[in-house]
C-alpha cells in the first residue's frame, strides 16, 4: 500500500513539472510582447485628433443689400377714345397679347362719315367758285389793259379771289381734321404688350379721352427695389444690382438708375429703380430678387464653424508642425457660408473647421484638407432684408 502511494505522489509531481516547463516560455512572450507594445506607444507620442482644414486665401468679398422687388412697366398706356361716339366692337379682353398697330375696339363712325362727306363737299364747291373767280379776274385783266376796266374794280375781283382761296385752305383742313377723326373710330395698338384692363364694353357711349383699355408696354421694364433707410446713405447711382425670380435662370445684371429721395412712412423705407429690357416672360406685378452689391473688397473669408468662442474672444485654431495654435481674429460681414476676417490670420494659413469646437491650444492633430475648400470666387458678405 504505501509503496503504491509513493508512486502516485511520483507521477503528480512529474506532471507538474512538465507542465511548468511548458508554461514558462508561454510567460515570457507574453512579457516580450507588452514590453514592445510600451515601447511602441512611447515612440508614438501622444494621441493625435483626427481634423480638416482650409487654407486662408483671400476672397472677392462683397457686401450685399438683399430684398424682394416688384417689376412695372416702364409705360404704361391708357388707350382713349379721341372723337365721341359709341363703342361698336372690343376686340380684345383683359390677359390679350397684342401687338403694335393691332386692331383693339372700332366706334361707331357714320356721323363721322357724315361729316367727312360735308366737309369734302364744301372744298369741291370752293374748288369750282375759284375756278370761275380765275377766269373772271384774268378776264378783268385783260379788259384794265384796254382801259376798259379801273383798276379799282380789278382790284376787287383780286381780293374777291384770294377770300375764297384763304376759305378753300380752311375747307381742307376741316376736311383732313374730319378724315383724322373716322380714323380713330379704328382703335389701334400704340406698341406691343398685354392687355391690363379693359374699362369699356360694347354699346357704352364714350367722349374724347376716355380709357378704353390699359396696355402697359412689356418690353422694357422697371424694377422697384425696397432697401431699409440704413442703407440709403450708401446707395449711388450705377451700382450693380442682380435680380432674378425662381422659374430663371442665372442672375439678370443691372444698375440703380434712379434714388427716389422720400423715406415710405409705413415701411421706413427707400425706393431705388433698376431699368431693364424684359429679358423674357417677365410681367408688370411679378416679384424678383434683388441683390445691390454695396462694396466689393477683397479680404480672407472662413466657414463659420471654423471660428469658436473663448475667454480669449474669437479665435480660430492653426495647424503647424502637427499642433492647433490658437489665434484670437476679428470679424467682418457674415452669411451662413462664411465669415469675413478681418484680423488675426494670414494668407496660407491652414485653419481648422472640423473639431475647432473641441481643439485646445497646443494639442496634436491629423490634419487633412476640407472638403468645402474656398476657391477664389465672389462672396456675399451681407445679407439683408426689405419688405
Amino acid at each position: 500500500m504505501y509503496v503504491r502511494r509513493l508512486a502516485l505522489a511520483m507521477s503528480w509531481f512529474a506532471a507538474l513539472v512538465v507542465a511548468v516547463l511548458l508554461i514558462l516560455p508561454l510567460i515570457g512572450q507574453t512579457q516580450e510582447s507588452a514590453d514592445q507594445a510600451a515601447d511602441e506607444t512611447e515612440d508614438s507620442g501622444p494621441r493625435r485628433v483626427a481634423v480638416t482644414y482650409v487654407e486662408a486665401v483671400p476672397q472677392r468679398i462683397e457686401d450685399i443689400e438683399r430684398t424682394l422687388a416688384t417689376v412695372e412697366a416702364k409705360w404704361s398706356a391708357s388707350i382713349a377714345a379721341e372723337v365721341a361716339a359709341t363703342v361698336e366692337t372690343i376686340a380684345v379682353d383683359a390677359g390679350d397679347r397684342v401687338e403694335r398697330g393691332m386692331l383693339l375696339a372700332t366706334l361707331d363712325s357714320r356721323d363721322l362719315e357724315i361729316e367727312v362727306a360735308r366737309a369734302s363737299a364744301n372744298v369741291r364747291r370752293l374748288e369750282t367758285t375759284i375756278a370761275s373767280r380765275e377766269r373772271d379776274v384774268e378776264r378783268q385783266r385783260q379788259l384794265a389793259e384796254r382801259g376798259h376796266v379801273s383798276e379799282s374794280a380789278l382790284e376787287a375781283v383780286e381780293s374777291e379771289l384770294g377770300a375764297l382761296r384763304q376759305e378753300l385752305e380752311v375747307a381742307q383742313s376741316e376736311l383732313q381734321r374730319a378724315e383724322r377723326n373716322l380714323e380713330r373710330a379704328q382703335i389701334l395698338a400704340p406698341h406691343a404688350g398685354t392687355v391690363a384692363r379693359r374699362r369699356v364694353s360694347e354699346g357704352d357711349y364714350v367722349t374724347a379721352g376716355t380709357v378704353i383699355l390699359e396696355i402697359p408696354r412689356a418690353d422694357r421694364l422697371q424694377v422697384r427695389i425696397p432697401v431699409p433707410e440704413t442703407v440709403a446713405e450708401r446707395l449711388e447711382p450705377a451700382m450693380p444690382v442682380r435680380l432674378s425670380t425662381v422659374a430663371s435662370h442665372g442672375n439678370i445684371a443691372a444698375e440703380i438708375t434712379q434714388i427716389e429721395p422720400q423715406v415710405s412712412p409705413t415701411s421706413r423705407t427707400v425706393t431705388v429703380i433698376a431699368e431693364i429690357d424684359n429679358p423674357g416672360g417677365w410681367r408688370p406685378g411679378n416679384s424678383v430678387n434683388a441683390e445691390i452689391v454695396l462694396d466689393t473688397r477683397s479680404a480672407i473669408a472662413l466657414p463659420p464653424r471654423s471660428v469658436v468662442r473663448r475667454p480669449a474672444g474669437n479665435v480660430v485654431f492653426v495647424v503647424k508642425e502637427g499642433e492647433a495654435h490658437e489665434r484670437v481674429v476679428s470679424l467682418g460681414q457674415r452669411t451662413r457660408e462664411w465669415i469675413e476676417i478681418v484680423d488675426g490670420i494670414e494668407p496660407g494659413d491652414r485653419v481648422i473647421v472640423d473639431g475647432a469646437g473641441f481643439m485646445s491650444d497646443g494639442a496634436a492633430v491629423n490634419a487633412r484638407p476640407h472638403d468645402a475648400q474656398p476657391e477664389a470666387a465672389g462672396i456675399a458678405a451681407r445679407e439683408g432684408s426689405s419688405s
